[in-house]
């Protein structure tokens, strides 16, 4: 009776496990930051995303931007920073709010900038939502003051 209550534990726990283990492969966003955490409107400040590929191999990786709360959307000018190769990371500019690249390294980082001025009222928070191609999103905000 304790062998089969044993043999149970350990089917339920590795049940409740795996699919823990298979969420985390493909393409993710880890995080959102800004450059600074309150600042008046009008200023000028940074919005960035760090995005990877968790595998397994080369994968598709598509980071875009949308759901701009209290930011001039004539302001936005994107950049996307990714490896190339063997000689570190580089920049460009997309033609859309994507900064899309195939085949992209398991493991590398991708880093999609987005700098914008603040639109609102002091009180107000402004924020830009960045997604991977899949669904998973991050959101940065930037208390707006005074």
């Amino acid at each position: 009776m304790k062998r089969v209550l044993v043999l149970s534990l350990l089917a339920v726990s590795l049940t409740w496990w795996m699919p823990a283990q298979a969420a985390s492969k493909g393409v993710r966003v880890l995080k959102a930051t800004t450059s600074v955490d309150a600042a008046p409107p009008g200023a000028r400040v940074v919005f960035q995303a760090f995005a990877t590929n968790l595998g397994p191999g080369p994968l598709d990786l598509w980071v875009g931007y949308g759901t701009l709360r209290n930011i001039d959307p004539e302001t936005v000018r994107e950049t996307c920073i990714g490896p190339f190769f063997a000689y570190g990371y580089g920049e460009w500019n997309p033609d859309d709010p994507v900064c899309e690249w195939d085949e992209f390294p398991e493991g590398d980082v991708l880093i999609v900038k987005v700098v914008a001025q603040l639109a609102g009222s002091p009180h107000q928070v402004a924020s830009v939502t960045f997604c991977a191609y899949g669904g998973n999103c991050k959101t940065a905000r930037i208390r707006i003051t005074s």
